[in-house]
């Protein structure tokens, strides 16, 4: 599979080599995911990261039978067996079977965060924007706009043009002091964009959802994308449309509470 690495995965709990893992194991029928970040050999954010699962799996009319305990015991096993100090940990759950396995990933540099990232407008709504669900054909039209701009991400656009979310990410505007971000309804409720809306209500930043027309992106102040992997990540471009999304006071401080709550959860981890 192309994006599974190391030298061992989990199959419902079995350890096993990559090279039995078939490419459509996890793509054919209705699979639901999560990535967990590992840092320091520990997963960040593990509690929030499940109560997603569960609530995709709710969502999906799928059965998950395992206890947080045990799939917290099968993530600490694979990060032991292939030695991940540091990378991302899928968790694929599909009728009847959890897999569980490291994947490729490719984290911005510090110059990415320094002075910001390109993103491209992207005219396409998820089937199912609650549940984060394998999508290739979605994944495969988002891909390819990324590349044929040479971005780091595609924001999506819906059918009444309203911006939603990355198509692997959640998007912030930011509007004087305030936060902007899609309603929770239309986008995949991202683990770090909600630790990211509980910091910037601690810190005294607004936080407003609601729904922004692509067409009134060039009135914001700022604009981040939030992930697993990105973390908290200023784009300095959208289009044709610059930003200095980098040195808004907002932001800094956003990527600042962020990297320090991150990094407490980490030292706190059992």
């Amino acid at each position: 599979m192309k994006e599974i690495e190391g030298k061992y995965f989990l199959a419902n709990g079995i350890e096993k080599r990559v090279e039995e893992f078939k490419d459509d194991t996890i793509t054919k029928g209705r699979t639901i995911y999560e990535v967990i970040r590992v840092m320091d050999r520990k997963p960040l954010f593990f509690n929030p990261h499940i109560e997603r699962l569960h609530n995709s799996a709710i969502l999906a009319g799928l059965e998950f039978n395992i206890n947080d305990s045990e799939l917290k015991a099968q993530i600490i096993k694979l990060i032991e067996i292939n030695h991940i100090e540091s990378g991302n940990v899928k968790i694929a759950l599909i009728i009847g079977s959890l897999y569980i396995f490291k994947i490729k990933h490719s984290y911005p540099d510090k110059s990415a965060y320094d002075k910001g990232v390109l993103a491209v407008l992207f005219m396409a709504e998820r089937k199912d924007p609650n549940i984060k669900i394998i999508d290739t054909g979605f994944r495969a039209r988002a891909n390819e706009k990324i590349k044929e701009k040479n971005a780091y991400e595609a924001i999506l656009v819906d059918n009444n043009g309203y911006i939603t979310e990355g198509s692997r990410s959640n998007i912030f505007m930011v509007k004087g002091n305030t936060l902007v971000t899609s309603p929770a309804s239309q986008v995949l409720p991202g683990v770090t964009r909600n630790i990211i809306i509980a910091l910037a209500e601690k810190i005294g930043i607004a936080v407003m959802e609601d729904k922004v027309s692509f067409r009134q992106i060039g009135e914001m102040d700022g604009i981040f994308i939030s992930g697993t992997s990105p973390k908290v990540l200023p784009v300095n471009k959208v289009d044709d449309i610059d930003f200095r999304s980098s040195s808004n006071p907002v932001i800094k401080q956003i990527m600042k509470e962020y990297d320090k709550f991150a990094a407490e959860d980490i030292s706190s981890f059992t």
